[in-house]
């Protein structure tokens, strides 16, 4: 197994291109990858020239390019890492499969589900691992929770509220779309419930809203409802347009106790016969910036060196794209839709 940021030196190592150094690149992305002994960047595609002076990339000695197809063809690259907006994300995800390339996209992979699993299809085809960047299966506080869950701290979850606001930014190209916080921000809760409650998810109820004072065309307020089978009920508020400061609160209720998180801070209450409980605040190692995404890319690493499967590959990331359409479905009828037991087999 390979360990990022450690003192422990690994037998090899995979090369890295990455496709795309936008915001998340330069905040994220690349400030992490930069630390995780097991990679190396060897190559850094824009269409804006400035980002090889704004990453400081001769002093780094990183090739860049404004090509993608120079990247995609390299023979120095194990995997092309694709951070571009989402409508080039499967020309550029088939390229890079074609060319014998492991690939890491950016969330939300693809615009539907049939490109989506032609990738797979190509991928699989090809024996090459795909996978979906989906980070907040690994922020250290959320990644906790799953721990205490599944060691039965609280006992089984009874309700989950999560709660998001703050006026959301936007790239232009997101501007005109139809669709927007849904796709764009929803999704990553929808992936973090099935991570942390699984897939036994009976219908999903959600009521989507525009908001006339923000630039952007599509939902910038998302009302969402999951009933799982074993009657836990999970309920969503997502809003993109609020003139309030930006906050995240989430509550777990169990039949034992209860979780409080946000995302650096993390509450367990157990709930005592006979006795006084109180809210204990427990300790979390690690940060977002730099584990969240060089546990992703430590999690392909182990992939292609073992030559087995990750269950959290792109196949994996279609059950929460089936989320998300029963969702955009769902606000559209108005009424719950049914999930389907043989999307989650």
């Amino acid at each position: 197994m390979w360990i990022h940021n450690s003192n422990k030196r690994s037998l090899n190592k995979i090369n890295l291109g990455i496709i795309g150094a936008g915001k998340i690149v330069k905040s994220a992305h690349f400030p992490a990858y930069l630390k995780n002994a097991n990679v190396d960047i060897k190559y850094i595609c824009d269409s804006n020239a400035s980002v090889e002076e704004e990453l400081r990339l001769k002093e780094l000695e990183i090739p860049f390019s404004t090509r993608s197809d120079e990247v995609i063809n390299s023979k120095l690259i194990d995997v092309i890492i694709i951070c571009t907006p989402p409508k080039s994300h499967y020309e550029l995800c088939k390229q890079s499969l074609m060319a014998g390339k492991h690939v890491l996209c950016q969330k939300p992979f693809c615009g539907d589900l049939e490109a989506a699993n032609k990738l797979i299809t190509l991928a699989e085809k090809r024996r090459l691992s795909l996978f979906v960047n989906e980070t907040f299966r690994w922020y250290p506080v959320y990644k906790k929770v799953k721990e205490l869950i599944e060691n039965d701290e609280i006992g089984y979850p009874i309700l989950t509220v999560f709660e998001d606001f703050g006026w959301s930014d936007y790239h232009p190209y997101e501007q005109s779309e139809k669709k927007f916080l849904l796709l764009r921000n929803s999704s990553h809760k929808l992936d973090l419930f099935r991570f942390w409650f699984g897939d036994n998810i009976q219908c999903i109820d959600a009521k989507l809203k525009a908001v006339k004072e923000h630039p952007v065309n599509g939902e910038l307020i998302v009302l969402l409802n999951l009933q799982y089978s074993d009657n836990h009920m999970v309920h969503l508020i997502d809003n993109g347009a609020s003139s309030i400061p930006g906050y995240r609160k989430i509550v777990i209720h169990g039949s034992k106790g209860g979780l409080r998180i946000d995302d650096n801070n993390l509450e367990l209450f157990k709930k005592k016969k006979n006795k006084r409980s109180m809210w204990e605040k427990l300790e979390v190692k690690g940060s977002i910036i730099p584990d969240a995404f060089n546990d992703i890319i430590d999690l392909i690493a182990n992939s292609i060196i073992s030559g087995e499967k990750s269950k959290y590959n792109a196949k994996d990331y279609i059950k929460t794209l089936e989320l998300v359409e029963g969702a955009y479905l769902s606000s559209e009828l108005g009424k719950p839709i049914q999930i389907r037991k043989k999307s989650f087999g």
